[in-house]
C-alpha cells in the first residue's frame, strides 16, 4: 500500500540525486571516468550509494564500508594515474563522512524536539537532503578549476605529498565516528568541521602548487621564446649579410664552374645552405608551440639528425598549451637522445606530423634508434643511469594523454621508434 512513509522514502530518494550528480563531477576532476556507458551509469550508482549511507556515532560498519565502498569505486571506475584517484579518496572522503554524519545526527538532535511524528522525520530529512545540494555544488565549482589544472601540470611525486598530507584528516574523522559519544554527538561536531575545513585546504594548498608549477612551465617557455627570437634575430643579420655579398658569391661559384671545379662549386653552395637551415620557420599559429618546434628542430639539425616535420594545427586544438608543449618537448628531447646516439650520420631520421582536423588531435613522431625499449608493468623504463630522476617524460605525456581521454601507442623495430597520440575534443 502506497503511505506517506513510502512516499518521503521516494522524494528523499530522488532529492539525493542533484548532489550525487555535483559529487561524481567533483570526483571527475580529480581522474575521467572510463569511457563505458554502463560502468559511467554503475560508478554513479555507487557514488548515489556513498551520499545515502548514513554515519551514526561509534558506526565503525558504516564508516568502514563507506571508505570501501568510495574507494573501490575510484579505483576502478576512474582512469588515470593511482596518485590522483587516492588524492580523490583522501581528500573527498572527509567531506562526505563530516556531512553524512553531520546532517543525520542534526536532523536526529531536532526530531527529538519534537512531537517525533513520521511527518516531521520525513520533512528533516528531505530539508537536509536538499541542504546538500548547495553544499557539494560549492565543493564541485571549488574544486573543479583547481584539481582540473592539477592533474595536467602536478607530478606523480607531488601527488604522492599531496596524499601523504591528505591521509591525516582522513584518518582523524575515521577514528572521531568510532570513538564519538553515544549520548552527546555534538562534542565531535567541531573536530568534524576542522577536519572538513582542512580537506579544502588542502584542496588549495594543491591549487597554489600548480600555479607555482605552472610559473616555472612559463618561464621555461619564456626562455623558449627568448631563445626563439635571439636565433630570429641571428639569421636575419645572416641572411641581410648573405643579400650584401650575394654579388662576390655568385663570382665565386662561376669561377669554380668556369675552371670545372665542379666539387668546389658544390662544397661552396653546401657552405651557403647552413645560413638558410639555420632559420626559424613557422610551423604553427600558436606562437608558444612553435617556439618550442623551432627549438627542437635547430638541436636536431645541430646534431645532423635529417627531419621532416609537418605541422598543421590551429591556434587551439582542445588541449591548453603547457600540455601541448609538454607532449613536443619531451617525445622530441627523446627522439633526438636516441637518434644522435647512432654513430652513422646518415642513419639519423626524424620524423614529426602534427594535425588538428574536425575535432581530432592526431601526434606522431618517428625516430631512428639503436636501442631496445626496456618494459616493465607496460611501462617504459629508462635506461639513463639516474633513474630516480629521468625516465619521467613519456610518463608525462601518457598522463596529458589520459587526462584528455586520449590514446597512446608506442610501437619499435630493430632500427625505428614510434610514438602516436589521439586526442579528440570534447
Amino acid at each position: 500500500m502506497f503511505t506517506l512513509k513510502t512516499l518521503a522514502t521516494i522524494l528523499n530518494n530522488l532529492v539525493i540525486i542533484v548532489p550525487t550528480y555535483f559529487f561524481y563531477q567533483t570526483v571527475s576532476c580529480f581522474a575521467p571516468v572510463r569511457n563505458h556507458l554502463v560502468l559511467k551509469l554503475v560508478v554513479y550508482f555507487m557514488l548515489y550509494g556513498v551520499m545515502l549511507t548514513v554515519i551514526f556515532p561509534k558506526d565503525i560498519v558504516n564508516v568502514l564500508g563507506l571508505l570501501i565502498l568510495f574507494s573501490l569505486t575510484v579505483l576502478l571506475g576512474f582512469k588515470g594515474s593511482y596518485q590522483r584517484k587516492l588524492g580523490a579518496i583522501f581528500i573527498l572522503l572527509p567531506l562526505v563522512i563530516s556531512s553524512n554524519f553531520v546532517f543525520e545526527e542534526l536532523g536526529l538532535r531536532i526530531f527529538h524536539l519534537t512531537s517525533q511524528t513520521l511527518l516531521i522525520d520525513a520533512g528533516l530529512h528531505l530539508f537536509f537532503n536538499f541542504l546538500r545540494i548547495p553544499l557539494w555544488y560549492t565543493v564541485y565549482h571549488q574544486f573543479k578549476k583547481r584539481i582540473t589544472d592539477a592533474k595536467k601540470v602536478l607530478a606523480p611525486s607531488m601527488w604522492s605529498i599531496i596524499n601523504l598530507v591528505s591521509l591525516g584528516p582522513l584518518v582523524g574523522i575515521i577514528f572521531v565516528v568510532i570513538f564519538a559519544p553515544n549520548n552527546d554527538g555534538w562534542q565531535t561536531f567541531p573536530a568534524m568541521l576542522a577536519i572538513a575545513l582542512t580537506s579544502i585546504g588542502i584542496q588549495y594548498l594543491t591549487g597554489y602548487l600548480t600555479d607555482s608549477v605552472k610559473k616555472d612551465l612559463e618561464n621555461k617557455n619564456l626562455r623558449l621564446q627568448e631563445d626563439y627570437y635571439t636565433q630570429l634575430e641571428k639569421n636575419q643579420l645572416e641572411v641581410r649579410k648573405l643579400k650584401h655579398d650575394l654579388n662576390n658569391h655568385l663570382s665565386v661559384v662561376g669561377n669554380y664552374l668556369e675552371g670545372n671545379q665542379v666539387d668546389q662549386a658544390k662544397e661552396y653552395f653546401a657552405d651557403l645552405s647552413t645560413v638558410y637551415t639555420g632559420q626559424t620557420r613557422a610551423f604553427c599559429k600558436n606562437s608558444l608551440v612553435n617556439n618550442v618546434l623551432n627549438s627542437k628542430y635547430q638541436l636536431a639539425l645541430q646534431n645532423e639528425i635529417d627531419c621532416f616535420f609537418n605541422i598543421d594545427i590551429s591556434d587551439w586544438v582542445g588541449i591548453d598549451d603547457i600540455s601541448l608543449c609538454t607532449i613536443f618537448a619531451n617525445t622530441l628531447d627523446n627522439a633526438i637522445e636516441a637518434a644522435v646516439k647512432i654513430p652513422e650520420v646518415a642513419q639519423r631520421k626524424l620524423s614529426v606530423k602534427a594535425r588538428y582536423h574536425k575535432g581530432y588531435f592526431s601526434y606522431e613522431i618517428v625516430n631512428s634508434t639503436e636501442e631496445r625499449l626496456v618494459m616493465n608493468d607496460g611501462k617504459i623504463l629508462t635506461t639513463k643511469p639516474d633513474k630516480k630522476n629521468h625516465g619521467f617524460g613519456l610518463a608525462n605525456v601518457r598522463e596529458i594523454v589520459e587526462n584528455y581521454d586520449g590514446t597512446l601507442e608506442i610501437t619499435q623495430t630493430d632500427d625505428e621508434f614510434s610514438l602516436l597520440v589521439l586526442i579528440a575534443d570534447v
